[in-house]
């Protein structure tokens, strides 16, 4: 979903294939600008240069290209005789959400004054940098900064402010008519001129079948997108005769101005084909302009934008030891998964005052036996305060659980998605305004896409994006379908469509080798559309521009739907017969995740920290770095006690277990296959069917008919060749 929703709902061509002028229309499209931003600079305090006057200054504006090399873009007018110069000329800038925008100022006293002279010829005062992000989240969007050179820390101050070009969100409203149609099947495109000659195509209606009066939908397009907000520049509409093969034939063609659509009732304009008029006319009807809120109104207002992140630890990564393992952290590298964070949170920072990170896992075996698999754990020990702080934070816990927990799998979404949805439920008002974005990274094709749907479509009503990365050389086309773009998602379950399109899909290995900043302008370009549309639907308009920054209200004891989740645990625990003492010390240490098995654990490894267990740990985990602090990872014992529990039963419920662990539940009742006969989807069971027709065995009987009875047909084929299953025959070991 683009930033102009409205110009994109029409962007197919009536049965068949897109052609080219489908693919000019939706590259405009994604060209989109979100904002422009009027930058407007002061100084004070600066030295003074000159030995009879004061200093002449004048300010260089730069901003950093693709390849990180600086390019001057303005300049401001010299003012005399000032060590407090306000500059008149503005600067305008395009600002992009999706990207870090380097932006340096040079302050110069100008020595001599002749149009040619270079800038090595002017005294040098001193520079400062900013990323335009910070000046958008700066209160009133104004900052301060410090200009320095080579020799002097202190130079002066330099005052950037910044103000929204408001005008080009507001909405052109028109209703289109050709009188006097001379074929059936038209439709009409408008054209962007541009400065440096031609046209760009931006818009495209339906196809109209009438041949008296060819009328189409109304049409909405934004100020920015018709005319890049200058009322004078031309518009061109062309008609065209819809033909199958995408080979269109012009009917006509015309041209207006924003000026004369807003200014001549009822606008009739001749079209014209090869220099003669064609017979038909071009009627506008019912123009008008409407304003609309744009995504820096409600930043401006106060608006937070919340980064929840979660990481697969399931076994087709590889040994996170192992060169070739997509958890290999490559010295001054990282892995994908790092880089794929780094990417987002780069961006993201900038946006959330508190600056704390809820950060998960899913697929992975944990301590202290090893015997449950979590498909949502906290990576910093704690799944009742999983925050950290700041992407480094993130970066951190990540490393710390690649030695603390096993991988293993199956690679489910639905429970972290889940639990995002819970985060993003909290109470959302006209005066508490925040939205959620959940960042998954994952390297293989999920195993619960059914579940996924019915999450994804519940959670379209909520202030959430998804995020998905996958890194690897694995076959992503079935994760397309999340991404809905062609056609929304359905969930047979909640019985409706999703609201909005929340979910971005992208291959790591599409920017591997390309710096990160592409890799974030990808990700995050849907998020302002789709942050506008959620409050537009709930009648939520931006706040007044806010004059301080304050942290988002939270409570201190963290969500309240955590807090009643561990309210429940506690209970759980006591039923079972847990002493009080237990439990609290317990939680001081930290529950990793919500599963009850797990919990019991947890709490019988403080009851018993000195049992030691003859079973060592998991192969092919990350040697220790240190000891794991508080928020940053998982608490771990002593070496002598940390596998403790390893062999000893945990407790079965008999209550039923919580949602989304099913699977964990059925596995803790049956013994676990040796690893050449595991089960490839679960990761849990023996392999004991065949599937057919290609006969391939690698699943057990549970999940083996998991995907023969799937309602999904893309979903009902075989996990290594990918052929259809018509039936599945099980197999008995004598």
């Amino acid at each position: 979903m683009g930033n102009d929703s409205s110009s994109q709902g029409k962007v197919t061509s009536e049965g068949g294939a897109r052609d080219e002028l489908d693919a000019a229309v939706s590259l405009a499209t994604d060209q989109n600008l979100t904002s422009r931003l009027e930058l407007s600079i002061s100084c004070t305090d600066l030295p003074n240069m000159d030995v009879l006057s004061k200093s002449d200054p004048m300010v260089v504006m730069s901003m950093r290209d693709s390849r990180g090399n600086w390019v001057e873009t303005a300049r401001t007018e010299i003012i005399h005789d000032t060590l407090n110069p306000k500059f008149v000329k503005s600067f305008t800038v395009d600002y992009y959400f999706e990207s870090q925008q380097w932006i340096k100022f040079d302050v110069y006293d100008i020595d001599d004054f002749s149009n040619n002279a270079p800038l090595s010829a002017q005294d040098f005062i001193g520079s400062t940098t900013l990323v335009l992000h910070e000046v958008v989240n700066s209160p009133s969007q104004t900052i301060k900064k410090q200009l320095s050179n080579a020799t002097h820390s202190d130079r002066g101050i330099l005052i950037v402010s910044a103000e929204e070009l408001r005008n080009l969100h507001h909405k052109v409203n028109m209703q289109l008519t050709v009188t006097h149609p001379k074929k059936k099947g038209c439709f009409v495109v408008f054209s962007r001129s541009k400065e440096s000659g031609g046209a760009v195509p931006i818009y495209r209606t339906e196809v109209n079948k009438k041949s008296d009066i060819a009328t189409w939908e109304p049409v909405s397009l934004t100020v920015e997108r018709l005319c890049r907000g200058d009322d004078q520049r031309p518009i061109n509409i062309e008609l065209f005769q819809w033909h199958r093969s995408g080979s269109h034939v012009l009917l006509g063609a015309t041209s207006c101005t924003l000026n004369q659509l807003l200014n001549t009732p009822n606008l009739s304009l001749p079209l014209v084909l090869s220099n003669h008029t064609s017979g038909q006319t071009l009627c506008f009807h019912r123009v008008s302009m409407s304003a609309q809120s744009s995504f820096l109104d409600y930043i401006f207002g106060g608006c937070e934008i919340a980064l929840i992140t979660a990481i697969d630890f399931t076994r087709s990564n590889g040994v996170p030891t192992d060169f070739n393992s997509l958890h290999y952290l490559r010295p001054g590298v990282g892995s994908e998964y790092s880089r794929a964070v780094q990417a987002v949170g780069d961006v993201l920072k900038y946006y959330d005052s508190d600056n704390k990170i809820p950060v998960y896992g899913f697929g992975a075996r944990l301590p202290p036996s090893y015997e449950n698999v979590s498909h949502c754990f906290a990576l910093n020990g704690n799944y009742f305060a999983p925050e950290v702080l700041g992407i480094e934070g993130v970066q951190q816990a990540y490393q710390n659980a690649l030695s603390t927990v096993s991988l293993h799998g199956p690679t489910v979404f639905a429970p972290i998605i889940h639990l995002a949805a819970q985060f993003a439920s909290e109470t959302i008002s006209q005066y508490s305004q925040k939205y959620f974005i959940l960042l998954m990274i994952t390297d293989g094709i999920i195993n619960d896409m059914d579940a996924t749907i019915n999450e994804i479509v519940a959670a379209s009503a909520l202030p959430l994006s998804i995020i998905i990365v996958g890194v690897g050389a694995e076959d992503f086309s079935l994760m397309e379908r999340l991404d809905a773009d062609t056609e929304p998602l359905y969930s047979p379950k909640l019985g409706k469509y999703m609201e909005r399109d929340i979910v971005q899909f992208v291959p790591f290995r599409n920017f591997a080798n390309k710096p990160l900043q592409e890799l974030a302008k990808e990700v995050l370009y849907e998020v302002p559309g789709q942050l506008v549309s959620f409050f537009s639907s709930k009648n939520i308009q931006p706040n007044p521009p806010r004059r301080t920054v304050e942290p988002f209200a939270t409570d201190d004891a963290g969500p309240l739907f955590l807090q009643q989740e561990q309210q429940m645990l506690t209970s759980q625990l006591v039923n079972l017969g847990v002493p009080d003492q237990l439990i609290v010390q317990a939680a001081e240490r930290g529950f990793p995740t919500r599963e009850i098995n797990h919990c019991l654990e947890m709490v019988n490894l403080v009851a018993q920290p000195n049992h030691v267990s003859n079973r060592p740990p998991p192969m092919g985990m990350l040697p220790r770095q240190g000891s794991f602090q508080t928020n940053n990872g998982f608490q771990q014992p002593s070496q002598q006690s940390a596998y403790a529990m390893r062999a000893q039963t945990v407790p079965t419920l008999a209550t039923a277990p919580p949602a989304f662990n099913s699977t964990a539940a059925a596995a803790s009742t049956t013994a676990a296959p040796s690893d050449g006969n595991t089960c490839k989807i679960c990761f849990e069971r023996a392999i004991n069917t065949v599937l057919l027709e290609c006969g391939h065995q690698v699943a057990c009987s549970v999940c083996a008919d998991a995907l023969l009875n799937s309602s999904n047909a893309n979903n009902k084929i075989c996990p290594v060749c990918r052929a259809p299953i018509s039936r599945v025959v099980r197999t008995f070991s004598s």
